[in-house]
């Protein structure tokens, strides 16, 4: 219809009756409240909001073996320097008279007594008294995810470095909400209360202030069943503010099954500057077996769909201006806007774009229960905020022996 031009005439909404019959349908609904419609503009103006300028820790030998070129925020989403170090760890608890009672009694090998730590200060210890311990003299919450994973050694952050933790998983970690910032702190920090710390640090954000909206309840939805990683992929463009080399658009995939997440920047739209993306992509994970997108021309098109055929990738579509026939990679829209909004003050998002990535791709999803990078490589991301130490004995050189461990923590 968009290549027709039409003329609009008035007519009085009482003799409308054809008109209003067909544009008020009955809904069978459950519920008695109206259900909310949700918008999904075709361009998504990013007014970004500058906050503080990004910390980023430096290693001093690496920075000297580092070219020019690659000193910039692209290097976050590859190298992991740690923020915190086991010796400033064990300073800051020498500080806190309750973490370093507490580390103290921890050394002592005999029972905790029934009338030892019963205090407000002290309780929440006793409750986790038997996963406590001291790590090269620190002391640690002994946490094991599951049951083929080593135990990990999960930091006691004392009162002194508590806010900065929290900034660090909020500012560097994607801006976002208490529950995912809990997930992503869990397996390596802890500390009583951490979820009234979060609270208040997000209350006070200024970027996640500025950049909060008000959102409809949304429709309650059907989940696409989807088999077993890489099966189908959902695929978009986003429009987005132009960055300073002239790039405003992105191609945006998205894995059904695991909700791995990936993001190329173009300058345009089109077919060409897509599949060379899309080529580069499946050469690492391989191709899927169905690729599911809008019926944009750039999808529809006979180049793309001559590639898809001899790469033997299936086609499924959403209806015609249905955004929501999309909605696992228009909802990822929406969280990339977000991260980028919050987290960039200045217009060179590209440059950052791999850092989000990585930060979506490692943090816990809240439909899995899982992060996107677990369920693809089926271990658990690194660290890049304290390091994790790790016994010769979880160690394996040869991939013989780590190929059996591999699949029995697939199938189990």
């Amino acid at each position: 219809m968009q290549n027709f031009r039409f003329e609009v005439r008035y007519k009085e909404g009482v003799k409308n009756i054809n008109a209003d019959a067909l544009s008020r349908p009955q809904l069978q609904v459950e519920s008695k409240a109206p259900i909310p419609t949700k918008s999904c503009p075709v361009r998504s103006n990013l007014e970004v909001v500058p906050p503080d300028s990004v910390v980023v820790a430096e290693d001093p030998e690496l920075s000297g073996l580092l070219p020019d070129t690659m000193k910039d925020p692209l290097i976050a989403a590859v190298v992991l320097c740690p923020l915190w170090s086991w010796d400033k760890l064990r300073e800051a608890q020498e500080q806190d008279h309750v973490v370093c009672e507490v580390r103290d009694r921890v050394l002592v090998d005999a029972p905790l007594g029934r009338k030892e730590f019963t205090s407000r200060l002290y309780m929440p210890y006793r409750r986790i008294w038997s996963v406590l311990d001291v790590c090269e003299g620190v002391l640690v919450r002994l946490l094991k995810t599951d049951p083929l994973t080593p135990v990990r050694c999960v930091a006691i952050v004392p009162t002194a470095l508590r806010g900065e933790a929290v900034a660090y998983f909020h500012d560097e970690k994607g801006h976002f909400a208490e529950k995912r910032m809990l997930e992503n702190m869990k397996p390596v920090v802890y500390w009583p209360n951490m979820h009234v710390d979060i609270n208040e640090y997000l209350q006070k954000c200024p970027g996640c202030l500025a950049a909060r909206t008000g959102r409809p309840t949304p429709s309650p939805l059907v989940p696409v069943p989807v088999g077993r990683p890489w099966h189908t992929l959902a695929v978009d463009y986003l429009e987005i503010t132009p960055a300073v080399n002239g790039k405003k658009y992105l191609l945006v995939l998205q894995d059904y099954f695991t909700k791995w997440a990936e993001a190329y920047p173009l300058e345009r739209a089109t077919v060409e500057e897509t599949l060379p993306h899309l080529l580069n992509l499946f050469s690492k994970f391989g191709p899927p077996v169905r690729i599911h997108s809008d019926q944009g021309a750039q999808f529809e098109s006979a180049l793309f769909n001559r590639v898809m055929e001899a790469l033997g990738i299936k086609r499924s579509r959403s209806s015609v201006y249905h955004p929501q026939g999309n909605g696992l990679v228009e909802r990822f829209n929406r969280s990339l806007l977000d991260m980028l909004r919050r987290h960039i003050g200045i217009p060179d998002w590209v440059s950052h774009l791999p850092a989000l990535l990585w930060v979506y791709n490692t943090s816990i999803h809240s439909v899995t229960g899982f992060s996107p990078y677990k369920l693809i490589f089926a271990r658990d991301p690194p660290s890049d905020f304290l390091p994790m130490p790790m016994a010769a004995t979880d160690l394996m050189f040869d991939p013989a022996t780590y190929e059996p461990i591999l699949m029995l923590s697939v199938l189990t």
